[in-house]
This record gives C-alpha cells, sequence and structure tokens, in this order.
C-alpha cells in the first residue's frame, strides 16, 4: 500500500498490508503506528521535511526502511512489547538530514532480536539513538550500528542504552558499532545494563511499599525520558498499561 504525507496533520498508518509512505516538501507531520501484524515498512522523504513518528509495536517481526534527503528531521518514538526479530534501516543521503530514534522495549518470556543500522551518506547529518530496555525472563539481542562513510565530515553519530534486568534468568545483550571513515565527526557510543539498585527498593519498601509496587515506581522513572515527550494522552496510557502487563 501507497501513502503520500501531503498535508501538516496527523496520520495513521495501515497495520494489516506492508506500506510505502512517501513524505512530500515542507511538510510537518505527525505518523501514528499501531501495529500487531508482521510487515514491512518504507519511508521516503523528499526535502526539508519535518516528522514526528509514534509507535506501538505488537508484531513478532518487522522491519523499516527510512530514507532521508536535504534538510528533513525525523523524530521516532517507538516501543516493542513481543519478542522477534525487528530491523530499521536509516540512510541520511543529503546534508542536514537529522534522524532522533528513542526507544521503549520490554519483553516478558520472550526472545528478542533487534537491529537498528544508520547510514551516514552526505555531510552534515545527525543521529542520535536512545534504547530504553527491560526483560522479565527475556533474552534481548539489540545491535546499533552507526556508520559515517568517507568525506561525510562534520557528522553527528550518538548511541546510547540502557537496559535492567528485573528477574536471575533474564538477558540483555547490546552491541554498539561505530563504523567510522572520516576524521573531522563527533561519534560516541555507551551501553550500561543491571538490575534495579537495591538501595532505591530498600528506600522504597521501608516506607511501606510493596516490592512489585517499588519496582513499577522505578521503571516509570527509568522510562520517563521517553513518556514525557508524548503528547498523545492516548498513546501515553497505552504504553504504560503495556508497561504493567510486562513488570
Amino acid at each position: 500500500m501507497d501513502l503520500i504525507i501531503n498535508e501538516n496533520k496527523e496520520y495513521l498508518i495501515p497495520s494489516d498490508v506492508d506500506v510505502n509512505i512517501l513524505v512530500k516538501k515542507n511538510i510537518n507531520a505527525t505518523l501514528i503506528e499501531h501495529n500487531k501484524e508482521n510487515r514491512n515498512l518504507k519511508i521516503d522523504f523528499e526535502d526539508n521535511a519535518i516528522i514526528n513518528y509514534l509507535s506501538v509495536d505488537l508484531s513478532k517481526d518487522s522491519k523499516k526502511e527510512i530514507n532521508l534527503k536535504q534538510d528533513d528531521n525525523l523524530e521516532m518514538i517507538l516501543s516493542y512489547f513481543n519478542g522477534g526479530k525487528k530491523e530499521i534501516i536509516v540512510n541520511l543521503d543529503k546534508e542536514n538530514s537529522n534522524i532522533n530514534i528513542k526507544s521503549i522495549i520490554m519483553m516478558k518470556n520472550d526472545k528478542e532480536n533487534e537491529s537498528i543500522n544508520v547510514y551516514h551518506n552526505a555531510k552534515n547529518t545527525t543521529s542520535n539513538i536512545e534504547n530504553y530496555i527491560t526483560s522479565n525472563k527475556a533474552k534481548i539481542d539489540i545491535d546499533v550500528i552507526g556508520k559515517i562513510k568517507k568525506n561525510m565530515s562534520n557528522s553527528n553519530c550518538a548511541q546510547k542504552s540502557r537496559g535492567i534486568v528485573l528477574t536471575d534468568d533474564a538477558y540483555i545483550k547490546v552491541m554498539p558499532v561505530l563504523l567510522i571513515d572520516e576524521y573531522d565527526v563527533k561519534a560516541n557510543h555507551g551501553a550500561a545494563i543491571g538490575k534495579i539498585d537495591d538501595e532505591g527498593m530498600y528506600y522504597l519498601m521501608s516506607r511501606g511499599i510493596s516490592k512489585k509496587d517499588a519496582e513499577m515506581l522505578i521503571i516509570k522513572g527509568f522510562l520517563s525520558p521517553i513518556l514525557k515527550e508524548i503528547k498523545s494522552e492516548e498513546m501515553k496510557e497505552e504504553l504504560i498499561r503495556l508497561q504493567d502487563e510486562r513488570l
């Protein structure tokens, strides 16, 4: 299915078919995805577009390919709650194209393999990727790969992943990779994975809060940097409901 984004408004992306999206020039719009089906999604940009993308993905397998052009800006908030295989490929093909991805990954008794690949194919391009991950008896593997090609100067590639394991048999592995073929760039990555802080749990439980409720409070604080950016109250409530189901 083809979907053309040619008005400054909110669009709901169909969830039961593969979708090819074309974002026209000078558009400022919001795309909403509520996806339960395995499918492929491709987004091609014309120049000077601004897109906010909000996604709740309950599928097992999905692939997103995104191609940005001159002066494009894409802000993505993604959330994944079911295991499977997820793939994101981003091409920053012209100068001053920028992408900012913030994702929530919450799994319970599942297995998840995810890869995020960003290719800086032009000068003066920027990518920022942040992952917030929790595992409750789930096995989660994530590869985050950023590549700045030779001569693509003044580009900026940043990656940050944080994970919390909620049980002894939970597993999170994040592999941040930077492939840099140019000197005049900024690139950094980091990953931190661990259990819920014992002192924080003790503090809350010593004030009469149950262990379960204390965990939920800490996780909500952990995810607050993403939740506070979501303007849609309906989507925020849905994310909180799905979050609670996986704790």
